[in-house]
């Protein structure tokens, strides 16, 4: 539809939506700069820069899930192993 505002032609379907709510707390407060802009930016702006920022720290934040995950592992087997030293 020629002349339309966002009808180019092209089907847009979304993939993934979810809405998430962020509270910062005071360990959190290096984030505050990055927030308190984001807030500024036209709603479709705001999604291209968070979704930036999410792929930047992806990695970092697979790191922090496998990391809470090993260390549960490992607490699980700690508490396995002391049950055997006991007997």
């Amino acid at each position: 539809m020629a002349g339309v505002r966002g009808k180019s032609g092209r089907l847009k379907k979304n993939i993934f939506s979810r809405a998430y709510r962020i509270s910062l707390n005071a360990w959190d407060a290096d984030l505050l700069p990055f927030f308190t802009e984001l807030e500024k930016l036209p709603a479709d702006r705001r999604s291209v820069v968070l979704l930036a920022a999410i792929r930047d720290g992806s990695s970092a934040g697979k790191l922090a899930i496998t990391h809470s995950e090993t260390r549960k592992t490992s607490q699980a087997i700690d508490a396995i192993m002391s049950t055997f030293d006991q007997e």
